[in-house]
């Protein structure tokens, strides 16, 4: 019987350090936003809906020790780490209309903001133009 742990690096090839060619940080920080871009981007139906999804995050840390004259008025000082929100969204176009979604995790969480409008002129009202409302 065969090992599935020894099928699984077969193809194993080592990392060949010496191929690296030096590079600018700008232009590695270019491809990075390139990269991460692509996975957020979407176009599907041959256009007709485009969106991009992101998120956000919000921590709160405190590091130290403390002295002790400072700890005898106000208490001790811990480290600590802690999430305090965050929020995933989708922002994009379904053929002639924009949109927006996005909802809110934390203490006080639900839906931040979702509107739909008129990606063309805007409102208009017994031949008025009133502009875009949300």
């Amino acid at each position: 019987m065969t090992n599935p742990g020894d099928v699984a690096f077969t193809d194993y090839r080592p990392f060949d350090l010496e191929s690296l060619e030096p590079q600018p940080f700008d232009s590695r920080w270019r491809g990075f936003v390139a990269g991460l871009q692509g996975l957020t981007r979407y176009s599907l139906f041959d256009g007709a809906v485009k969106f991009r999804l992101g998120a956000r995050a919000q921590v709160d840390a405190t590091a130290g020790d403390g002295s002790e004259l400072y700890g005898s008025f106000y208490g001790p000082i811990e480290a600590d780490l802690g999430f305090r929100r965050g929020a995933i969204f989708a922002v994009g176009r379904v053929k002639e209309f924009n949109f927006e979604f996005a909802f809110d995790f934390g203490a006080d969480w639900g839906v931040d903001s979702a509107w739909i409008e008129g990606s063309k002129g805007g409102l208009e009202v017994w031949g008025h133009y009133l502009g875009k409302l949300r």
